[in-house]
């Protein structure tokens, strides 16, 4: 599985989860929410790492890059 951040404007409220995190929408396809329940988005800004990172305790193993898993 991947991990894909994009800014898109379509939602499909039938199709996708949509959640409000400091006035911020964040949306999910509700076929990938059963694998990022309890997954969290954090923005990293230091020497080591820059951008968003994404911790999921469901991940039984990541890459090197932490942008995909399997389960």
């Amino acid at each position: 599985f991947k991990y894909v951040l994009n800014i898109d404007d379509a939602v499909n409220e039938k199709l996708d989860d949509i959640h409000e995190i400091n006035e911020v929408s964040v949306v999910i396809d509700k076929r990938s929410m059963m694998y990022a329940e309890g997954a969290v988005i954090d923005y990293l800004d230091d020497m080591n790492e820059r951008g968003f990172k994404v911790i999921n305790p469901n991940a039984k193993s990541t890459c090197g890059c932490g942008s995909s898993f399997s389960l």
